[in-house]
């Protein structure tokens, strides 16, 4: 039904009544995996696609979700100076609306990239402040002229107030666009965009007891001495279908469960079973158990973000190129990162936002500061 939803959101968008989503829900409910399977349908064919994240430890930096859709909007590559970046923009610019050429430098100056010497440098704070807000909106807007745009922002509990203004102001003005917004976030995130024309929450709820039973049967298989487990992984998991996954590959790697995905048997009695009380334990547990390695470059990936670039682990982390392909093929078995495509450049992603959360709270605080600094 939550599918359902979007797919009606998005025809009214495309009809130009520009939509919101905000797709709620507790961490592990599944909010991700709902955008993935929305973003990447066939509906979605014809959408100039932007997605971006917030991270918990970036909100005191201004604007950094929005630099991330800029980059991508712009198809800036992390090799690209700032006389490429400029030229990238303002050609760009150009081709959408030759009145947008003033909106390139509040966006230049976002993306580091403004010659010293513009006089947008000699505006004061208040001023350029302005300026950026309606260059950004301008843009979004325009291009939603040219061709219909679906915008991604995850993780909105973690956004910065200057992002949340843009954002403020981009609802306000949509209603009329071929724009539609999916804002996904947990339940502790506070705004004021219920009142917004096409504001829409798309709340996603627990797995009730069958539909747990019937995801455990997937992963787990039918043998009968698995029907005790599959009742008590549902008590433990109270409907989260990641802590169930996770649940599952623990009891796998630990060798409670032998065989073959959707095979498995129990290889002794489960009576004594103790099973992790959150799913953060459980990824604590798995992360914990990895090779020395291979956890170094999950806590590294950490650090850097949600998305990673193969480049910049491999400057972080100095590992030999071997090693590194290893390693991330390993951490992609496991099921903590996903291999995805940026430009010219190798990318991977955390597969559950949680995951990355564990992971970075697993570093002591002078690891973090030696991994932020490199």
């Amino acid at each position: 039904p939550e599918l359902d939803r979007l797919r009606q959101m998005l025809a009214e968008a495309k009809a130009g009544r520009g939509q919101v989503a905000a797709v709620t829900a507790e961490p592990g409910i599944g909010k991700t995996r709902l955008v993935y399977e929305f973003v990447h349908s066939q509906e979605t064919q014809g959408w100039r696609l932007l997605e971006s994240s917030s991270l918990a430890y970036e909100k005191a930096n201004s604007y950094l979700p929005i630099i991330e859709l800029l980059r991508r909007y712009f198809e800036i590559e992390d090799t690209d100076v700032a006389a490429q970046i400029a030229v990238k923009v303002l050609s760009r610019l150009v081709a959408i609306d030759p009145k947008l050429q003033d909106s390139g430098p509040p966006i230049l100056s976002l993306l580091d990239a403004l010659p010293e010497d513009d006089p947008f440098r000699s505006l004061d704070a208040r001023a350029r402040r302005r300026h950026i807000l309606v260059a950004l909106t301008r843009v979004m807007l325009k291009e939603c002229d040219r061709e219909p745009v679906l915008i991604v922002l995850q993780n909105l509990q973690w956004v910065d107030p200057e992002t949340q203004v843009f954002l403020d102001g981009l609802l306000e003005r949509m209603h009329s666009a071929r724009l539609m917004l999916i804002l996904e976030y947990r339940p502790e995130f506070v705004h004021d965009w219920q009142h917004c024309i096409g504001f829409n929450e798309v709340p996603i709820t627990p797995l009730a007891s069958t539909g747990a039973d019937e995801l455990l049967k997937s992963l787990l298989g039918a043998d009968r001495s698995l029907v005790p487990l599959r009742q008590i992984l549902i008590e433990r998991a109270q409907g989260n279908p990641f802590f169930i996954e996770e649940l599952v590959r623990t009891l796998a790697e630990a060798k409670v469960l032998v065989g073959e995905p959707g095979a498995y048997r129990a290889a002794g009695g489960i009576d004594n079973l103790q099973v992790p009380a959150t799913v953060q334990a459980v990824l604590a547990a798995r992360i914990d158990r990895l090779a020395n390695e291979e956890k170094y470059l999950l806590q590294s990936a950490s650090v850097i973000g949600l998305d990673v670039s193969q480049a910049l682990l491999e400057a972080v982390t100095e590992f030999r190129a071997d090693a590194l392909r290893n390693a991330l093929a390993h951490l992609q078995s496991a099921g903590f990162l996903d291999e995805v495509g940026l430009f010219s450049d190798m990318e991977f992603r955390f597969r559950n936002a949680l995951a990355r959360d564990v992971a970075y709270e697993s570093l002591l605080r002078e690891q973090r500061r030696v991994l932020h600094a490199r």
